[in-house]
């Protein structure tokens, strides 16, 4: 998941194949209906989703100066 102040971003599965959430919390904030996949919101979500996966994928890599140990 990814928040701003006003939405909350949420991919299940790899790269959403379990389903995507998309709450905007200014008009919702019980988050009780799901926007993801409509194209009001389209250029939102995918610029969320973009954000979304920068983040998971620089959290993969090992910190600078870290050396990543090789299994045997």
């Amino acid at each position: 998941s990814i928040r701003t102040s006003r939405y909350r971003y949420t991919e299940w599965g790899e790269d959403g194949s379990l389903g995507k959430e998309l709450y905007d919390h200014d008009s919702d904030p019980a988050e009780m209906h799901n926007l993801a996949g409509n194209a009001k919101v389209a250029k939102i979500e995918a610029e969320l989703a973009k954000e979304l996966h920068f983040r998971i994928e620089r959290a993969r890599r090992a910190p600078k100066g870290v050396r990543q140990l090789k299994a045997r």
